[in-house]
């Protein structure tokens, strides 16, 4: 009885708000290589501990199949500040081309501790 009719999910979403972070930018640690020009890799940020919403985030090519930035499109504030989401980037769809191998882009998530929101 007491777990099924508790507030669970809001009583974690409260926990979330006054342990927040919100993200305030994605980097990339390496710009991978072997991407298409006409086929922008995917970005996921990992969902956060309490709420709903996770980041988005986009990836922007540069000129030779390489990841050149990524963009925050959205970011709740509902990460916990010492748990920074990860950032995956799917793999190049160009596995090797003239010899070289491609490699897959990497990224991070920067994180405001700043009493974010309040």
């Amino acid at each position: 009885f007491l777990t099924r009719y508790q507030p669970i999910y809001q009583i974690n979403s409260l926990l979330g708000q006054i342990n927040n972070a919100g993200l305030t930018s994605v980097t990339i640690i390496s710009g991978g290589s072997g991407y298409k020009e006409d086929e922008t890799p995917l970005v996921r940020v990992s969902s956060p501990p309490y709420g709903k919403n996770k980041a988005e985030a986009i990836a922007v090519l540069g000129d030779s199949g390489y990841l050149s930035s990524l963009e925050l499109v959205s970011s709740p504030c509902t990460y916990k500040y010492d748990e920074p989401p990860k950032v995956l980037i799917s793999e190049p769809s160009i596995k090797n081309e003239n010899g070289k191998i491609s490699k897959q882009a990497t990224g991070e998530a920067i994180l405001d501790t700043r009493n974010f929101g309040w």
